[in-house]
């Protein structure tokens, strides 16, 4: 770890202790800020710049700035380690670092380029992927080791982990199959054929799996024959195929595991799921180009954010209706949603926002100004959002 700055020193001195040292804090205004834990803050980082906003989610507004030596390609919250896993491909490594003392304090160096990170449920695991290599880096957040790097995989860059986190399911478009990595044993499992289904192998954009809270039972789209796949996780196995629209996305769930929802990008349409017999209920009229689907108010609204219409259309799910829409006056990147699901968070590129909607109300509650004109995904330790 490194040394802490000596607070005798003047402030020159700190400041070059801190560049030195690859970190800095800036405060919103004058002096120096001091944050607490994680699970105080959403982070926003800066895709254009290395540094990420840092906003306090009881009051809403930029508590601070927190300046990394490296940009935050994608920035991810461990909630059982109290710590940011940043990750970099120029640099080609991922870090953790520790909020209240400001320290980068492990750099794993990967040997590969990775495009995507994804946590386990528990935060203790981290998976890596470099899509062009076909490798995917796992890693224990418990002793901060790289435990294997897996290679031979096509394209793997849609990796979902198991409930318990001890598996880690990848998509493969080529194969039309989903991939098992064992992440205890750091190695292949027997892959799930889509082709007996209809799935057509290399024609084929298969998405993300979707798995309910309860771990037992997952869900993936092929975009490109407008079908949805249920998959029982326990006997691995296809149990039923159901249509969808044009060009189905990845299947956002409730938290209550009530409901998944599918936005048809090519149709404009969103299909309403019944998680438990996984049947379409409703099918709603929609937008293109979605960036997430987020829910709240007791898991009776959802929100579908589109990025080329600049708005989230909202969803009444007790009347399987829609309820309204919220107009954005910038891009829209990805929603999340606060512990509470009464909040949503959505960063507006170009115009240095985030906009905070009323999730009840159906309305922007707040405009925080001042993040960057060029935001990443906004992160949480706790949230609402349920998509996997």
């Amino acid at each position: 770890m490194r040394n802490r700055l000596v607070m005798g020193l003047t402030g020159l001195l700190v400041l070059a202790a801190a560049v030195w040292g690859g970190y800095r804090f800036l405060g919103f205004g004058s002096g120096a800020t001091e944050f607490g834990s994680v699970e105080k803050y959403v982070f926003v980082a800066n895709a254009a710049a290395a540094e990420v906003s840092v906003i306090d989610a009881a009051e809403d507004k930029i508590a601070g700035v927190l300046t990394l030596p490296f940009v935050a390609d994608q920035l991810l919250v461990s909630r059982a380690i109290m710590r940011l896993v940043v990750m970099n491909r120029a640099e080609r490594l991922v870090a953790l670092v520790d909020l209240p003392s400001g320290a980068v304090e492990h750099r794993f160096e990967l040997g590969i380029s990775p495009d995507l990170m994804v946590l386990s449920p528990d935060g203790l695991r981290l998976a890596v992927a470099d899509a062009a290599a076909g490798k995917v880096a796992l890693i224990s957040l418990i002793d901060n080791t790289v435990t294997a790097v897996i290679e031979g995989l096509n394209n793997p860059e849609k990796l979902t982990f198991s409930a318990e986190g001890v598996v880690l399911f990848v998509a493969d478009d080529v194969a039309a199959e989903i991939r098992r990595i064992s992440v205890t044993k750091s190695e292949m499992l027997a892959p799930l054929s889509l082709r007996e289904a209809g799935v057509v192998p290399g024609a084929a954009e298969i998405s993300a799996l979707t798995r309910t809270p309860d771990g037992r039972m997952g869900f993936v789209t092929d975009a490109v024959g407008g079908k949805g796949y249920v998959i029982n996780l326990r006997d691995w196995e296809v149990t039923k195929t159901i249509s969808l629209g044009n060009s189905p996305s990845r299947a956002y769930g409730t938290a209550d595991g009530v409901y998944l929802m599918v936005a048809n990008t090519g149709s404009r349409t969103i299909s309403v799921i019944a998680a438990d017999r996984f049947d379409v209920v409703a099918t709603l009229p929609g937008v293109g180009d979605i960036t997430s689907i987020a829910t709240g108010f007791f898991e009776t609204l959802a929100y579908v954010v589109s990025r080329d219409e600049k708005k989230a259309v909202v969803i009444d799910l007790e009347t399987l209706t829609v309820a309204g829409e919220v107009a954005l006056e910038g891009v829209p990147g990805q929603a999340i949603a606060d512990v509470d699901g009464k909040k949503l968070y959505v960063p507006l590129a170009g115009v240095g926002k985030l906009a905070l909607i009323d999730v009840f109300n159906k309305r922007i509650g707040h405009m925080i100004t001042g993040t960057a004109v060029a935001p990443g995904a906004p992160v949480m330790a706790a949230s609402n959002n349920y998509c996997h």
